[in-house]
């Protein structure tokens, strides 16, 4: 008995198989039908690495692939890279391509970087510029590294060698033997530095004395002035004594001048009675002439005693005191000279004398007064000040002394002094 098939259905069959084959390939190869691609060439200098189907990535994320790998017409040393990317990558015109390696197995991808949202969206067939990647460029720049590391492997064996060597140990020597050296240097230079620390508290000291020194010259000079300025006022007094003497002066010319006419006039009547006038007029004179030469003279010797004052206090009152002393002194002398030449006429010049010579004498008192004021002060600038204006200079004069003989020693021998060595023994 033959068995009868039915081949429509068996066909059926068939063709349902066949299109669910055709949809499972579709779907585990994951292709999108309506999906669309958009088209970039790139130019390489190397694509070691890269093939057919590569991954081209832009920001990290899988875009598309490489649909195609060929040598430039145009220049031959570069490789066109053929990119199939989705539309929608926004390539630019400032975006960079880039190979780059994945992981260890060296396949390579074309990495797109970049791009600004202010430029422009890259036509579609247009050339993206490529840049090398950094192990590219350490890559291709690794045979110059590795000569230029010959070359400096070559340097420090030439550097390295048995005379450098021996130079080297010298050096070693020399330093460990300074070290030593510098280590007693130091301790003399904490030496130094405790000799240094006494000196710097001896000036400190010397430095408080001089600050005592200089009150007491304050206080000095301060006095001297106080004196100076009761010498001015002395000396002003003097020159008010002179001036009435000098009013006194001028009287007596006047009275001289009517003399002079009332003897011209009636010389002839009063010849007699000018004669028994001059007789009595010069026994009086006579008669007062021992007391007016005792007030000239205690008047002469109240000036001596005030010159001598002004003599001993020469250093601290001026020089142009002596010389108003000494023109009152030749006041005084012409003032003599003038009532003796006059003692021949009449009374009242006598008594004219007697009164200056009371003044001259209360200006000398007046003066001998000021400095027996001030004698406390001058005695203790010449007991107290002077001795230690004089000790002062005595110490500054040793001080000076000293650092010239520190600064001979710096200079003669710095090394000596500093490091406590004759010489630097140290070789190359």
């Amino acid at each position: 008995m033959e068995t009868k098939a039915n081949y429509l259905l068996i066909g059926l069959f068939t063709l349902a198989g066949l299109v669910g084959s055709m949809v499972f390939l579709l779907w585990l190869a994951k292709v999108q039908v309506d999906r669309q691609y958009a088209y970039y060439d790139v130019l390489f200098d190397n694509v070691t690495g890269l093939g057919d189907a590569g991954d081209v990535r832009f920001n990290g994320l899988p875009v598309g692939q490489v649909v195609g790998l060929a040598l430039d017409e145009e220049e031959h040393s570069k490789v066109r890279v053929r990119i199939e990317i989705a539309e929608a990558t926004p390539v630019r015109t400032d975006t960079v391509a880039v190979l780059q390696s994945q992981g260890v197995t060296g396949v390579s991808f074309v990495a797109l970087t970049g791009g600004s949202p202010d430029a422009e969206l890259l036509p579609e067939n247009a050339v993206i510029p490529s840049q090398s990647s950094a192990i590219q460029s350490v890559l291709e720049g690794a045979p110059v590294l590795l000569q230029r590391a010959v070359d400096l492997l070559d340097d420090i064996s030439a550097v390295v060698s048995d005379e450098n060597r021996d130079a080297v140990s010298v050096v070693l020597n020399n330093l460990a033997s300074a070290s030593g050296r510098l280590d007693r240097s130091l301790a003399d230079f904490e030496t130094l530095s405790a000799d240094l620390s006494g000196a710097a508290r001896q000036v400190e000291a010397f430095a408080g004395r001089l600050d005592a020194l200089a009150d007491t010259a304050d206080t000095t000079l301060t006095t001297a002035t106080e004196t100076l300025t009761a010498a001015q006022g002395a000396i002003t007094q003097g020159q008010a004594t002179l001036a009435t003497a000098d009013d006194a002066f001028s009287t007596i010319d006047d009275t001289f001048a009517s003399a002079r006419t009332l003897m011209d006039e009636e010389l002839t009547p009063f010849v007699r009675q000018g004669r028994l006038t001059a007789t009595t007029l010069d026994e009086t004179l006579r008669a007062i002439e021992p007391p007016a030469r005792a007030a000239l003279e205690t008047a002469q010797t109240a000036f001596d005693e005030a010159g001598q004052t002004f003599a001993a206090a020469n250093k601290i009152i001026s020089d142009d005191l002596d010389g108003i002393i000494t023109d009152m002194r030749g006041a005084v002398q012409v003032f003599t000279t003038t009532v003796r030449d006059a003692s021949g006429n009449i009374d009242a010049i006598t008594d004219e004398v007697l009164v200056a010579s009371r003044a001259a004498a209360g200006v000398a008192q007046t003066l001998e007064a000021i400095v027996a004021g001030n004698q406390r002060q001058i005695s203790n600038f010449i007991r107290l000040g002077l001795p230690e204006f004089l000790q002062f200079t005595e110490d500054a004069r040793q001080l000076v002394s000293n650092l010239d003989r520190f600064v001979d020693r710096v200079e003669r021998d710095p090394a000596r002094f500093f490091l406590g060595t004759q010489g630097s023994e140290f070789r190359r």
